[in-house]
């Protein structure tokens, strides 16, 4: 489990004398999806690269994603019809060379999260107060139909590279704004 990996990290940052904040442990756990030697790699290539104090900044950087603050944004924008400001979102992350695949990842998480806080299933999820707090008042806001169809169609798209940039993103987007 996602528990199970974050504590042998912390385990394996602990015996190396690397201070690094819980937010981190939990990036590395769902970026190797539940592979603890993926997980353990990422970690010791962070300390190869950063040293004894690893930060999120740090984290976010060497594995390409974007904060779960810009990708709350984004799910703000796209639940409540803000389609503008959505595609705005997302061309902007993809300008700035984020990993997109990373970042749909980071979005399906927060949907998933909503989800769950909307069906009334407790916190699964090791959220920052401030994420959790616009999780659940996403969740109170936004139809469940809403949730679900966005899910859906955010998970059906496959990144393709003769694809150019954001385009799937966008059309997501604006198929979702359509219904």
């Amino acid at each position: 489990s996602s528990s199970d990996m974050i504590s042998q990290l912390k385990e394996i940052a602990t015996q190396e004398s690397v201070e690094i904040p819980p937010e981190v442990l939990r990036m590395i756990s769902q970026n190797a999806k539940g592979s603890l030697r993926d997980g353990t790699n990422v970690l010791e290539q962070l300390i190869t690269s950063y040293g004894s104090s690893i930060r999120i900044e740090n984290a976010r950087d060497f594995l390409g994603i974007q904060g779960e603050d810009r990708a709350i944004v984004f799910i703000k924008h796209l639940l409540t019809g803000a389609t503008p400001q959505a595609l705005e979102t997302i061309n902007v992350v993809s300008s700035e060379g984020y990993d997109l695949r990373a970042f749909q990842q980071t979005i399906l998480s927060l949907l998933r999260a909503i989800l769950l806080e909307k069906t009334g299933v407790p916190d699964v999820m090791d959220l920052s107060n401030d994420i959790a707090g616009q999780v659940t008042f996403l969740a109170n806001s936004v139809s469940l139909p809403k949730i679900m169809h966005s899910i859906r169609l955010l998970n059906q798209f496959k990144h393709d590279d003769s694809v150019p940039g954001p385009m799937l993103f966008e059309l997501a987007i604006v198929e979702l704004d359509l219904r």
